[in-house]
């Protein structure tokens, strides 16, 4: 209950800024990233955290496309696009297992020493993890292309099975 006389709305408005509030914004300062939440004191576990999570979205997937895989051997391959839809769920599955591979060795490399102010021995492991980082996301988009295609072909599987068995 409100105790003001104004009535309490549903949707709360932005709230009340304060001198101590920070902008949305992300920060390098001194290899911690400075968040809007506060400092991220421990790269290495924040890394760990954002590939296992890409991990389990991999896995998903790879769980739906092993199903969809399983549909259409069963189906007898009614039609052509039966084949078209095969070599795209086998395309899917190779690509995500590469992912999973790059996403392995990225989650191997020690942030904490890729990241310090010394040159010397960890420029190696920084260049090795943004590669493997730039690596799992072209390969990211590549799948996500490929799993639009399977789901456009999906669709016709489906109408060509029930037309089979009607």
């Amino acid at each position: 209950m409100a105790t003001s006389g104004e009535p309490r709305s549903r949707h709360p408005g932005p709230k009340p800024t304060d001198a101590n509030s920070q902008p949305e914004a992300s920060i390098s300062v001194g290899g911690l990233i400075k968040h809007s939440r506060g400092l991220i004191k421990d790269l290495n576990k924040f890394n760990k955290n954002q590939t296992l999570s890409h991990g389990y979205l991999n896995a998903s997937l790879l769980s739906a496309n092993a199903s969809q895989l399983q549909m259409v051997i069963q189906s007898g391959f009614p039609g052509p696009m039966s084949y078209v839809q095969l070599m795209l769920l086998l395309t899917s599955i190779v690509l995500q297992v590469v992912q999973g591979i790059l996403l392995l060795r990225k989650y191997q490399i020690n942030m904490e020493t890729a990241n310090d102010n010394d040159p010397s021995d960890d420029e190696k492991d920084s260049q090795r993890a943004h590669r493997y980082n730039n690596w799992a996301m072209v390969v990211s988009i590549i799948i996500m292309a490929v799993n639009i295609l399977i789901s456009t072909f999906g669709a016709s599987l489906v109408g060509a099975i029930k037309a089979k068995t009607a």
